[in-house]
């Protein structure tokens, strides 16, 4: 579980459990309900009672320890987990996920909305999890590095891009080409001046991370293409890679 950002994967058969679907949720819920946590034999005994006065079915308290770590044990059937929804007050387990993933979802994007300051393991975890194609990970990552690329000063940038998951295997990378490649337009409004494209590549993180990404030929005449190239022209001297962009000009 990350500090701020929390997995949540999709239930997709209505018939079958998806065995990687949290039951943290669940389980905070009932002792909300119950009233008490479940600590030992007794604990369950009673929640046992409870289930069974709220809802006419049975789970045996057996059952209620493994599912609460007291006991060992594989993972609960959907039927039970549905009787356990139903004494929360839900139809079934997938009406009460759904339910609670949809308040996680608009709870995670309340905090990413109202959050000023990012720590770097928080950074480096978010990265991460856009990494290994966690959906929602990628949209708040997406959202936060448009906003970064959209107005903050270059040097702002870097923490982001600096974070090491992006250079962990060729699929980090594939990802990596991802964002870039989304964010291409928003980088070309950005550098629309000499002054601009030599701050640009100033900073050694973003011309790794996205200078040749970002590649437009459409602005190799006029434009952020021609500003980058002559910008990297005139810090790093010729070789073939800027030569022959330059030359392209002319053709």
């Amino acid at each position: 579980m990350y500090a701020f950002f929390e997995v949540h994967s999709v239930y997709q058969n209505k018939s079958k459990r998806d065995p990687f679907m949290p039951t943290g949720p669940l389980k905070r819920a009932i002792v909300r309900q119950f009233g008490r946590p479940i600590l030992n034999k007794s604990d369950a005994m009673d929640l046992e009672t409870a289930i069974f006065e709220s809802t006419g079915e049975l789970v045996s308290y057996n059952t209620i320890r493994r599912f609460f770590g007291l006991a060992q044990g594989g993972e609960p059937r959907p039927s039970v987990l549905n009787i356990y929804a139903r004494y929360i007050g839900f139809p079934s387990y997938r009406d009460f996920h759904q339910s609670s993933e949809r308040h996680a979802f608009y709870n995670l994007w309340t905090q990413t909305l109202s959050k000023k300051a990012w720590t770097q393991t928080e950074r480096d975890e978010l990265v991460l999890a856009a990494i290994q194609e966690d959906r929602q990970a990628q949209s708040v990552l997406l959202y936060i590095l448009h906003e970064t690329f959209s107005d903050a000063p270059y040097d702002e940038w870097i923490p982001w891009l600096q974070s090491p998951a992006w250079n962990a295997n060729e699929e980090s990378n594939g990802v990596k080409m991802f964002f870039t490649n989304s964010l291409g337009q928003l980088l070309r409004r950005r550098v629309q001046s000499v002054q601009e494209a030599e701050a640009f590549i100033a900073i050694p993180e973003i011309v790794e991370w996205a200078v040749h990404f970002f590649t437009d030929y459409s602005t190799l005449q006029g434009g952020y293409f021609m500003y980058v190239i002559h910008a990297l022209h005139d810090r790093i001297g010729g070789d073939i890679y800027t030569h022959g962009m330059l030359s392209m000009r002319f053709f």
